[in-house]
C-alpha cells in the first residue's frame, strides 16, 4: 500500500474490533475506528483489487461482517 496509483477505499463491517484486530489491520496498513452505532470503519489506500479482495476476505477471520466498499475520491 502507499503507491502512487492507490486509490483510498472506505470498508464498513459490523462486529467488535480486539486489540488483536485492530493490529491486524495496522499492519495491512488501514485506519480502523468505530462509529456510534458500532459499525467498523476501514480506511486504506489499495494499489489495485486484488490488495482490496485481500482485505475483505480477512474479514471473516477477523470477526467481522462485510457491510460496504466504497472509493473516496
Amino acid at each position: 500500500m502507499g503507491d502512487e496509483h492507490a486509490v483510498v477505499y472506505e470498508i464498513v463491517a459490523d462486529g467488535v474490533l480486539t486489540e488483536g484486530s485492530r493490529s491486524t489491520l495496522r499492519g495491512m496498513g488501514l485506519a480502523a475506528s468505530t462509529r456510534p452505532d458500532g459499525s467498523v470503519v476501514l480506511r486504506g489506500e489499495f494499489a489495485g483489487l486484488a490488495e482490496l479482495n485481500d482485505v475483505i476476505f480477512s474479514l471473516e477471520d477477523l470477526g467481522l461482517g462485510l457491510v460496504s466498499v466504497r472509493q473516496i475520491p
